[in-house]
C-alpha cells in the first residue's frame, strides 16, 4: 500500500505518495514533466512495478502542479530543483535508504534531475529530456511583448521562467554528474528531438547508455508495450546500479 505524504519546499506543501516494501529497500524518486502531476499516467504503473521487483519509490507533484490545476505563472527551473532537493531531504528524514537512491525524470522533469546535479542520486533514467533549455537565444521576440509563453494547455509561463533559464546550461550540468545515466526517447516524439537524447548520451561521463522507442512519442506511453518497455528498461538499470536486491 501506498501511504499518502506531504513535505515542504520553501514553505510550499508539496503532495506525494510513499511506498517502502521492506527496510533498507534502495529508493526510486520521480520526477515529473512540465504540465504533469504525480498522478500522470505512467507514474502510478512505474511505481507499482518497481516496488514489485523490491524498489521503495516517491512520487510527488511539484507547487505548480497542484491538484486545482496548473499554476505556472511563477514557475522556474529553480524552483523545481528545491522541491527535489526537498524531497529528497523528506525521505532522508522518513529514515528511507538514501545510500542506494536513484531517479526518473521525464522532459522538463529528466532537466531539473540534471540541474540539481544532487550527489545523492546514485543513478538516473531521464525520459524525453531536452538538452537546450539553456535560451532564451531562440526565444521569439512576442514572448517578452506578451508577458511570457501560452503553453497547449493553457498554462502560461512567465517572463521569470525564461530569465531564470539563463542560470542553467545542459552540458555543464553533465560535466558535474558522475552517476550512471540511461537516457529514453522516442522516435517520433516532435516536442524534443531526438538529437537531444543524443546530445546528452554523447555528454554523460558516467556508465551511461541510450534506448530508443520506435514509434513512441514525447509521452513515451502511446500504446502499453511502451510502458511495459520503459518499466523493464528502468528495472534493469536500476538492478544493475544500485546494488542487488
Amino acid at each position: 500500500m501506498e501511504e499518502a505524504v506531504s513535505f515542504l519546499s520553501q514553505g510550499k506543501k508539496l503532495e506525494a505518495n510513499l511506498y517502502i516494501p521492506y527496510e533498507g529497500a534502495p529508493t526510486i524518486i520521480m520526477s515529473h514533466g512540465m504540465e504533469s502531476s504525480k498522478e500522470g499516467k505512467k507514474w502510478p504503473l512505474f511505481c507499482s512495478r518497481l516496488c514489485e521487483a523490491g524498489f521503495a519509490t516517491l512520487r510527488f507533484s511539484y507547487r505548480d502542479c497542484i491538484k486545482s490545476g496548473l499554476n505556472l505563472a511563477e514557475a522556474t527551473l529553480t524552483a523545481r530543483v528545491e522541491d527535489l532537493k526537498a524531497a529528497m531531504d523528506f525521505l532522508e528524514e522518513k529514515g528511507v535508504n538514501t545510500e542506494r537512491l536513484g531517479a526518473i525524470g521525464s522532459s522538463f522533469g529528466g532537466r531539473t534531475l540534471l540541474a540539481a546535479r544532487d550527489r545523492r542520486i546514485k543513478a538516473m533514467v531521464l525520459l524525453a529530456t531536452p538538452s537546450y533549455l539553456s535560451m532564451p537565444s531562440f526565444m521569439p521576440p512576442e514572448i517578452e511583448q506578451k508577458g511570457g509563453f501560452e503553453l497547449g494547455s493553457g498554462a502560461k509561463l512567465g517572463l521569470s521562467f525564461f530569465e531564470d533559464l539563463k542560470k542553467y546550461n545542459t552540458l555543464r550540468d553533465l560535466e558535474k554528474i558522475n552517476c550512471p545515466i540511461l537516457v529514453i526517447h522516442g522516435s517520433a516524439d516532435i516536442i524534443v528531438p531526438l538529437k537531444e537524447a543524443e546530445e546528452i548520451y554523447r555528454a554523460a561521463k558516467g556508465p551511461k547508455r541510450i534506448e530508443v522507442i520506435r514509434g513512441a512519442s514525447h509521452t513515451l506511453d502511446d500504446r502499453p508495450e511502451y510502458g511495459e518497455q520503459l518499466v523493464n528498461l528502468c528495472q534493469e538499470w536500476f538492478k544493475t546500479y544500485l546494488g542487488d536486491l
